[in-house]
């Protein structure tokens, strides 16, 4: 579409990651299990975004339309670590694992206008222009478990476990102009099944 050619619409991606697992058997049964990984994830992206509607002219001293370049730079990390036991209940293969996990996922998003000069008017399209989002989202869960899985006959098996979830969600917002105020804020959640 000419609009797409217009705000010369794109969209690069650049993601690097790594981890590693360290398994080791500790006699009788016993297995020890770590795991952690890293990584990172930019994004950039031009939209094709009408520049009034980037604006927001129609409502007085708004702020409300993050823009048409969409920016992101993630990072994520994480760690699990479990004990897994193998043996016999009743003469009958039993497996038990324990263990917890944590991820985080920390976000800085910004938006662009995809425009310079007047909305009304602009001088050039398809290129960064005036800030219009900067915010820190961060996202973090820890949860513990512990599952127990017993064959009690050839064709049966029973399968039980016990998790505990934390999730908590944490946003900063810097841009804070005209009628766009404050949307920061953090919300908790947590449960057990």
């Amino acid at each position: 579409a000419s609009v797409a050619t217009q705000f010369n619409t794109r969209k690069s991606v650049e993601q690097l990651q790594g981890g590693v697992v360290f398994e080791q058997q500790l006699g009788a049964g016993n297995t020890l299990r770590a795991m952690g990984y890293t990584g990172n994830r930019q994004v950039v992206q031009y939209l094709a975004i009408p520049a009034l509607t980037q604006r927001n002219t129609n409502v007085a001293s708004s702020q409300l339309n993050s823009g048409g370049v969409v920016d992101l730079d993630t990072d994520y990390r994480g760690a699990d670590l479990r004990w897994s036991w193998e043996g016999d209940l009743a003469s009958r293969p039993l497996e038990i694992t324990l263990g917890g996990n944590y991820d985080l996922q920390q976000q800085l998003r910004r938006g662009y206008e995809n425009f310079t000069g007047p909305s009304t008017a602009p001088t050039a399209l398809g290129i960064r222009g005036v800030l219009r989002r900067d915010e820190t989202n961060r996202i973090e869960n820890f949860d513990e478990f512990v599952q127990a899985n017993w064959q009690f006959a050839d064709r049966w098996s029973v399968l039980a476990g016990l998790r505990h979830s934390e999730v908590k969600f944490k946003s900063t917002d810097r841009y804070i102009v005209g009628l766009n105020g404050n949307d920061g804020g953090a919300k908790s959640y947590g449960d057990t099944t």
